[in-house]
């Protein structure tokens, strides 16, 4: 029987990389006769959200089984042991070591255990789980072929002499992964500039959408909204929306902000919106459970300022709703939003480029038309679900992970 083991760290959070597994899985799945999903002992799988992108789900066992088109999907549990934090964990580094070696002792034992064709080792980030680095390293010793998938800009290595576990452990993982897959060029790019793994071995497939139709609005009509949806933490950048929409509100009195999402961030926003006399255009609406395409296609310009990113599935919401759109040049915003053609792109972290370019499309209904239909044009012709599956499941064939159905 031929079986794909997909392994992550994974928390139960509502987030991108969450839903970019469940869309790999789903594109990779009939190339295989059973997916089994392997996470660690506390884990419910996935948030419900995102358990709702799985195709066909089945019944629920002990933490979850799916079916994924026509691949049964298990989900077992295994040990792993956590990094230590901060200043400890750069103290007692060798730990660090002895801690992934321990881990790939066990990813052995998954692997043997489950005996599958291939395996597909998922992080958030890198290095981030480090467990999920220990899968690879794993996978080559039993001779399986493996994917690493990465959906976040990395990290770089620590300082030089508390780095030198870092720069091993990269160099084992380069050694060892037959492919490593990113969502956006930005992040290859960076996995080779910061963490020196082989340029020759990185693929890009990028996030994916369904095509929908337009819903039905869930605000009533403004004169001019500006929205976003997102999460509110230190790497999403709300402080610098809520400063660039008080200058725009000083030319566009009739402005209002909508702000989709939570985080811990949330209080000191609305402490940001208080101080600067914005409580009667700023709405943060928390999280939200309903349709949240019916709050995009409410908004008349689509902002997202964030700090730090892979490539955001947000940013694909709001082109295939064919909102005009601003956003921060940082990570693989830049192969969506097409500066002056599918949007505006702006600085990470500059509240006067942010409002002038809110500014410009407030003044310019046309031009947040012309913007639009653009996103949605590009969205169509590189963004569905079908052109993802189609890309995933060449690079799985190439590697040799799967074979041709």
């Amino acid at each position: 029987m031929d079986r794909l083991l997909v392994y992550t760290e994974n928390y139960n959070v509502a987030a991108g990389g969450a839903s970019f597994i469940v869309d790999l899985c789903n594109g990779v799945a009939e190339l295989y006769d059973e997916v089994v999903f392997v996470s660690n002992p506390d884990t419910n799988a996935f948030a419900p959200d995102t358990a709702a992108r799985v195709v066909c789900p089945n019944r629920m066992i002990g933490i979850a089984v799916w079916t994924v088109v026509r691949a049964g999907v298990t989900v077992g549990r295994m040990p792993l042991l956590r990094r230590l934090g901060g200043s400890i964990q750069r103290l007692l580094s060798p730990l660090d070591e002895l801690a992934f070696a321990y881990n790939t002792w066990v990813c052995r034992r998954a692997i043997r255990t489950i005996r599958p064709r291939a395996v597909l080792a998922f992080n958030g980030g890198y290095p981030a789980g480090r467990s999920v680095l220990s899968m690879v390293v794993a996978a080559r010793l039993e001779e399986v072929p493996v994917a690493l998938c990465v959906v976040s800009t990395p990290f770089p290595r620590p300082e030089r002499k508390l780095g030198t576990w870092e720069v091993r452990m990269d160099e084992r993982v380069a050694e060892s992964a037959d492919v490593i897959i990113v969502n956006a060029q930005a992040i290859g790019a960076a996995l080779t500039s910061v963490r020196g793994l082989p340029t020759e071995k990185i693929r890009v497939v990028h996030n994916a959408l369904e095509e929908i139709g337009v819903p039905a609005p869930a605000l009533p009509r403004a004169a001019l909204r500006v929205g976003c949806v997102s999460r509110i933490d230190s790497l999403k950048g709300m402080p610098y929306l809520v400063r660039a929409f008080a200058v725009l509100a000083r030319e566009h009195p009739e402005a209002e902000l909508v702000i989709v999402g939570d985080g811990y961030g949330r209080p000191d926003l609305e402490s940001l919106v208080r101080d600067l006399g914005l409580e009667d255009c700023v709405t943060m609406t928390g999280y939200y459970p309903g349709d949240v395409n019916e709050m995009v296609v409410s908004f008349d310009i689509y902002a997202f300022p964030s700090l730090w990113e892979g490539l955001p599935y947000s940013i694909l919401e709001a082109m295939r709703l064919d909102r005009p759109i601003v956003a921060t040049d940082v990570g693989g915003i830049s192969e969506a939003i097409i500066d002056g053609s599918t949007g505006i792109l702006v600085p990470k972290e500059s509240v006067e480029a942010l409002a002038r370019a809110l500014s410009t499309l407030a003044a310019d209904p046309a031009l947040r038309q012309r913007l639009g239909n653009a996103a949605r044009v590009k969205f169509e012709a590189e963004f569905t679900l079908d052109f993802m599956h189609r890309a995933v499941r060449d690079v799985f064939i190439d590697a040799t992970l799967a074979s041709r159905p």
